[in-house]
């Protein structure tokens, strides 16, 4: 299936799968089916009830440990959603799936591999951009890859998800100062 066939549940899977840690799991839930399958398939679907399954996501954050322990955020259009693991395993796994608005969001960090002395033509600012926001007292990275296994992980992806909470940040401060400047 080429990858602009596949639902937005498609990609948002393999976009998990393609996280440290989040890889492994995946790769043993689909290897050794059973109850990691069963753990893991209901985090999915949690996920994906939370968003609402054919909402598209726009990036991807997150880690799992050895342990099965770490966590993930999801960024959609109006809302983040974030799941807490705790030792997720065959035989037990504490998971929690909570929505957060953009407004919601404490910290929003960012960083880029781009040198201000080259100059844009060779690459944009944004180059190797990766950022971090803190949601319910929890720290998510959004790294960015060049080739990663998911366009979700990439570097447009960051900037795309950077952009639409920083710009929603400033159109909320525009409408409740009364500003002209910046969307309505």
């Amino acid at each position: 299936m080429a990858e602009d066939e596949f639902k937005a549940s498609d990609r948002l899977f393999y976009a998990i799968a393609a996280l440290k840690g989040w890889d492994e799991a995946s790769e043993e839930a689909r290897s050794y089916g059973g109850n990691y399958a069963w753990r893991y398939g209901q985090l999915m679907s949690s996920v994906l009830v939370a968003a609402d399954e054919d909402r598209e996501p726009i990036a991807v954050g997150g880690a799992l440990d050895e342990s099965g322990t770490g966590n993930l955020a999801v960024v959609f259009d109006r809302f983040v959603v974030v799941v807490d693991v705790v030792g997720l395993s065959a035989q037990k796994g504490d998971v929690k799936v909570t929505v957060h608005g953009h407004d919601e969001i404490d910290i929003l960090q960012v960083r880029t591999n781009h040198n201000y002395f080259d100059g844009v033509k060779q690459s944009p600012r944004h180059s190797g951009i990766e950022f971090e926001i803190e949601v319910a007292g929890k720290r998510f990275v959004f790294p960015s890859t060049r080739f990663g296994r998911s366009p979700l992980v990439q570097g447009e992806a960051a900037w795309s998800a950077f952009r639409l909470i920083r710009d929603g940040w400033l159109a909320h401060d525009d409408r409740a100062s009364g500003s002209a400047a910046g969307p309505a």
